[in-house]
This record gives structure tokens, C-alpha cells and sequence, in this order.
């Protein structure tokens, strides 16, 4: 037997979801994309805290389902991409959830605001690639992940900060910090903030460094 491959290009709809907060200040949105199997409203949860008060907050659900078991039964979480690391290939690379976003933003009248984009672990990685993709992109924050420098077109124009657990043991912190400093290397502006006894979840104090970037941008 013989497995074969081939792609495709579909047109077709993705029903987005998504936790949308008007705020007080028009002028910039704080973008929130959540981790693998999680959601917006996780997102959310997880770093509106670290967000000023009256933020405009927009955090969409990734645009493809993963079932995620829980008790008996299973809930929906989310994915931005799939991508399988024993064979360093992509099942579904990250163009669809770039695309997604940018679309969902012009959808929503929001293409031209300034904005801030925090992404955590699966949502960090796919960061820099959906910036790309986006208008008035000022400052980025990736918690917990890699930038995959080597795979940008161009370093970022923007700010572009790394928040990172130290006993994360999903991410490598070290390899997380490499890759920041490439970034930085290529002329990219930004800090790397190694966080003591935070692991890869999202602690109090991982917010509180979240919400120090912030305040400095």
C-alpha cells in the first residue's frame, strides 16, 4: 500500500467564533490568540487582566475543531494549524489561520486600528506569520513559544517581546530565547523575559510580565 499526497486549494466558509470586548479606547485592539485545543474565551480568561482597563479585546477561536476529552465525553477546542513534530511536517500549515484572521478582521472593521497581539504557545508561534498579514501590527507578545525565525520573510517592524516560563517543559526555554535573539539579531526591536517557577501554563506571574511589556510599549 502506497499513501500518497496531493494539495488542494478550496473555496469554502469558516464560522468564526469569538469574545469581542468594544472597550472604551477605539484606537487600538489587543488581539488574543489562544493556545492548541483551547479557545478564545480561554484567551481571554487567561490574559485580560494583564490588559488595560477599557481595552478593546478581540480573541477568536482558532478555525479548526479538536475534540478534547473530558470525563466521559469530549468538549471543542481549537487549533490554528496542525503540524506533526516526530515527522516535522504540516498537516495544515499556518497560511489558513493567517488568512482567517486577516479576513475576519477586515469582516469586523477592524483592519486599520492599531494593534497589539498576544499569542500563547500554538497562538504565539503563529503570531509573527498572521502579523504579516495584518495593518498597524505595533507590538507583539509570544508567552511560552518559539519564533520560527529562519521562516519569516523579514524581521518584524514592530515590537516583538518573548514572555517565557522557566521550567516550561514543553517549550525549551532555551531554544525560546535563541530564537529571540535571531530576531534581534536581524534588526527586530523587542525583550526576552524568562519568568522564575513559571511552567508552560498561564500563571499570575506570567500576566503580571505580560502586562510590564505593555505598560513599556
Amino acid at each position: 500500500m502506497k499513501i500518497e499526497q496531493k494539495i488542494l486549494s478550496l473555496t469554502g466558509q469558516f464560522t468564526s467564533r469569538y469574545v469581542f470586548e468594544k472597550g472604551t479606547d477605539p484606537e487600538t485592539l489587543y488581539l488574543l490568540l489562544h493556545g492548541y485545543s483551547l479557545s478564545g474565551e480561554a484567551a481571554y480568561k487567561q490574559f485580560s487582566s494583564a490588559l488595560p482597563k477599557g481595552a478593546m479585546v478581540l480573541a477568536p477561536n482558532g478555525p479548526f475543531p479538536v475534540p478534547v476529552s473530558e470525563g466521559r465525553g469530549y468538549k471543542v477546542g481549537f487549533s490554528w494549524y496542525f503540524y506533526e513534530t516526530n515527522t516535522d511536517e504540516y498537516y495544515i500549515n499556518m497560511k489558513l489561520g493567517c488568512s482567517y484572521l486577516a479576513q475576519l478582521l477586515r469582516d469586523l472593521g477592524l483592519n486599520s486600528v492599531s494593534k497589539k497581539v498576544i499569542g500563547y504557545s500554538q497562538g504565539g508561534y503563529l503570531a509573527p506569520f498572521a502579523a504579516e498579514e495584518m495593518k498597524n501590527v505595533t507590538h507583539l507578545i509570544g508567552v511560552n513559544c518559539q519564533f520560527l525565525d529562519e521562516e519569516l520573510n523579514e524581521p518584524p517592524k514592530f515590537i516583538i517581546d518573548s514572555v517565557q516560563g522557566q521550567e516550561d517543559d514543553i517549550v525549551n526555554p532555551e531554544i525560546s530565547r535563541r530564537s529571540h535573539e535571531k530576531l534581534v539579531g536581524r534588526g527586530a526591536h523587542g525583550k526576552y523575559v524568562l519568568v522564575p517557577g513559571a511552567g508552560h501554563g498561564v500563571t499570575p506571574s506570567i500576566t503580571d510580565a505580560v502586562a510590564e511589556l505593555l505598560l513599556q510599549s
